[in-house]
């Protein structure tokens, strides 16, 4: 079978050449854009839905869909490697009928267990298929000293979508139509993305395939990702604000009506304001913490996001709700991007989608455990307690940021800890063993 042609325009420039944010890429962005407005038209009213309209608590619906989460795990794992093997397009393809899976099967779901079940389905191939794909086919398109702006530009796209995307709903609510009924629409505004997917060409390396074709080296591909120490720490720790962010988008609305009574109408203006605050500062921000420190950048962002969703819920609704979502937003705009840059400057080419797959694996184990425990949280202790848990959970990554976090871009692609790691990965996917120091001192 031929493979398919690739095409990257960071592989095949020039030496020397300033190749980032090319057509591909642009064209990659823009149709990002369009799915992600589906998406948030849906995600941030998931849980409002659920619970009105199934008369189901807070605390067990999002247990079920951070179980529904974490159940698809297994199946992520070898989300990486399929795009490797199979390419970077096809993932994206798989990932558009994942999200309509979601967007369908909440519309017309009549039980708990139905929405368990697309829950389930777009966990496991829709939105962390997508975003793995698009960080990998980013990490082809741009050289390596413009990924952190590139992963910010992509960013931009995300919350200029997290804008329009809630505002979509909130007036569609108002022209009459019901949150059921919005969602199935979600569905059609999705297929926009296929114009997109038919202009982008592939753009896989052409070692990944090779290191993709068995399972048993994949297997062993995946081990020698989980060796790299850096990038375990790094992972880990990033759950702790991915729990935090993954609120917004499931049971922190709740909480906000809860503590302060704002309903999904207004809740559509204020995650808006969040997403715009967002957009508006995700490029400037990203370029003067990678210009000066990542580890800074990280440990800042963890601290302005969980202070932020804490307080926002704890303080008087009115200016200061919005203050403290805007401060929530400029931590995003920090933690993911820097987090992302990291995570692509330490993985070796031939096996960039499997780094970025393991990442994907900790980014939808936060976002599992935020809706699991967060709604547990506010069922059983309340309110306060939830948004407290919430500030103490940016501060603690803050510090443990400022411990494993690289110093910087210089840090993560070291060359020749890069190299080190790129001849044990090729070791271990020709089953060589590892050499004693012995044979490596000679």
């Amino acid at each position: 079978m031929t493979p398919p042609q690739t095409t990257s325009a960071y592989a095949c420039a020039p030496e020397g050449a300033d190749t980032a944010f090319g057509r591909q890429f642009w064209l990659l962005t823009s149709g990002s854009a369009v799915r992600l407005i589906a998406l948030y038209m849906v995600v941030p009213f998931q849980v409002l839905a659920v619970t009105s309209g199934l008369g189901v608590s807070t605390g067990t619906t999002g247990l079920i869909m951070g179980v529904a989460i974490l159940a698809s795990l297994p199946v992520q794992l070898l989300g990486g490697a399929a795009i490797d093997r199979f390419g970077r397009i096809p993932a994206l393809v798989v990932s558009v009928l994942g999200g309509l899976a979601l967007y369908e099967g909440l519309a017309f779901a009549g039980s708990l267990w139905q929405v368990a079940a697309v829950v389930f389905i777009e966990a496991a191939v829709g939105q962390s298929l997508f975003f793995t794909a698009q960080n990998a086919m980013t990490a082809d398109l741009v050289a390596p000293r413009h990924r952190a702006a590139g992963y910010g530009i992509g960013r931009v796209a995300l919350y200029s979508a997290l804008v329009i995307g809630p505002l979509l709903t909130g007036w569609l609510l108002g022209a009459g139509l019901s949150l059921r009924g919005t969602f199935a629409l979600a569905g059609l505004v999705s297929l926009g993305f296929v114009p997109f997917l038919v202009a982008l060409r592939e753009t896989r390396p052409p070692g990944a395939a090779h290191a993709s074709s068995h399972l048993r080296q994949t297997l062993r591909g995946y081990a020698a990702v989980l060796a790299d120490r850096r990038f375990l720490k790094l992972a880990l720790v990033t759950m702790l604000p991915l729990y935090a962010f993954a609120q917004v988008f499931n049971v922190y609305p709740a909480l906000l009506r809860l503590q302060l009574g704002i309903g999904p109408a207004t809740w559509s203006w204020l995650v808006a304001v969040f997403a715009a605050t967002a957009a508006v500062l995700q490029y400037p921000a990203v370029r003067r913490f990678e210009a000066r420190s990542a580890r800074l950048g990280l440990a800042v962002g963890a601290a302005l996001l969980g202070t932020g969703l804490g307080g926002a819920a704890l303080l008087p609704a009115g200016p200061a709700t919005v203050a403290m979502l805007v401060a929530a937003a400029a931590g995003v705009v920090l933690v993911i991007p820097l987090a992302q840059t990291a995570v692509s400057e330490l993985a070796p080419a031939s096996l960039r989608g499997r780094y970025m797959g393991a990442f994907s694996f900790v980014y939808v184990g936060g976002f599992a455990l935020g809706p699991a425990i967060g709604g547990l949280v506010i069922d059983r202790f309340g309110g306060t307690v939830a948004a407290v848990l919430l500030i103490v959970t940016g501060i603690v990554a803050a510090c443990l940021y400022l411990w494993v976090a690289p110093q910087g871009p210089s840090a993560a692609a070291d060359e020749a800890t890069a190299a080190e790691l790129e001849a044990l990965i090729n070791r271990e996917l020709a089953g060589v063993p590892a050499a004693s120091p012995q044979e490596e001192t000679g």
